[in-house]
């Protein structure tokens, strides 16, 4: 058959047609889909994006109840009770985060994730349980975080503030001098607050009013701690419990000086960080000098320099009218959020 077909292409000579062998071995201009299956696609859906990072954010936890227990930390999307580990664990800190800790950075997913639920317990609710954040009772503070109010890889605190039993405690009112049962302005709770990423041209520097019975308070700074030559500026004013502060930017390493916290006075227009009022100051360390706070587990809480590129937070924490470490007493609480 094949040489049938053979012998009458041959015969096509035969009319005077030149063209019809030529035709036959001649592709056409546009080879349509058989070209068109070897040139690749520019979007290769999927495949391409299984090489593309998840995206996350950075979130710790501090502790800043003044009458809470050791906590741990249990997170994951709402309604989340899977036996997945607490932050820390038992074998991290076998005791808990204590009061006055700051936790590590951990990374959390937020692809695919529309709300996550955070629960805080005793550390000795879930140590004489099931281990794991499996448990459904007795948190000690819950919050929930729509995802979309977040942002890529920004950094955030989880800060746990205020009083379990607020009325045990007092707080100050209208009139200067008197004080009255804590209320619920006071009653302990969760509040996300967004931390900053490193500039490497400024030290940053925030503070964050976690002192649930202390009035609203004014935030100074004085480069010079020369005796009778203190020349303070106002940073900020009118900081209320349960806020922070934007961050000041210093274009060079601090290596003196100190910051001092007054409080405020509604009936003065402008911070007098002259005027005799100070509730607390805390020295900026020198390069000799460390300036210590809390060095318990799992977190040693120490700063020794405020240098360009990093990023501090100063927790004003604990219990305003106290002086024994044991009920809490109000101090500062420097730390170093992120080294340049």
């Amino acid at each position: 058959m094949s040489m049938l077909a053979i012998a009458g292409i041959g015969c096509g000579d035969d009319d005077g047609d030149d063209t019809a062998d030529v035709d036959m071995f001649t592709p056409p201009v546009d080879m349509g889909p058989e070209v068109d299956m070897f040139e690749p696609e520019e979007d290769m859906g999927p495949e391409a994006d299984m090489f593309v990072a998840p995206a996350s954010v950075n979130v710790r936890i501090a502790h800043l109840i003044p009458d809470a227990p050791a906590i741990r930390l249990c997170i994951g999307p709402e309604g989340f009770r899977g036996a997945s580990p607490p932050s820390p664990t038992a074998t991290a800190a076998p005791d808990g985060v204590p009061f006055r800790a700051v936790l590590p950075y951990i990374e959390l997913p937020i692809d695919g994730v529309d709300v996550y639920e955070a629960r805080v317990f005793a550390a000795s609710t879930i140590d004489d349980g099931a281990g794991n954040c499996s448990l459904t009772d007795d948190p000690l503070l819950t919050i929930t975080v729509d995802t979309s109010t977040l942002t890529a890889d920004n950094y955030y605190t989880v800060a746990a503030l205020g009083f379990v039993t607020p009325a045990d405690y007092q707080c100050p009112t209208a009139v200067p001098g008197v004080t009255q049962p804590c209320g619920d302005g006071s009653a302990a709770r969760l509040t996300v607050f967004e931390d900053a990423a490193p500039d490497s041209a400024n030290a940053l520097i925030r503070l964050l009013h976690a002192i649930p019975n202390a009035p609203a308070i004014d935030l100074c700074y004085d480069p010079d701690t020369s005796a009778g030559d203190m020349d303070p500026v106002e940073l900020y004013q009118n900081i209320a419990f349960g806020t922070d502060t934007d961050y000041d930017m210093r274009d060079a390493d601090l290596t003196a000086g100190s910051f001092r916290i007054y409080a405020h006075n509604p009936a003065a227009p402008d911070v007098n960080c002259n005027d005799g009022l100070v509730v607390a100051e805390l020295p900026i360390p020198t390069p000799d000098a460390i300036q210590a706070g809390f060095a318990t587990s799992p977190t040693p809480v120490v700063n020794d320099s405020y240098d360009t590129g990093a990023v501090h937070t100063i927790f004003a924490e604990g219990v305003s009218g106290v002086d024994a470490p044991d009920d809490g007493f109000a101090v500062f609480l420097p730390l170093i959020d992120l080294a340049p």
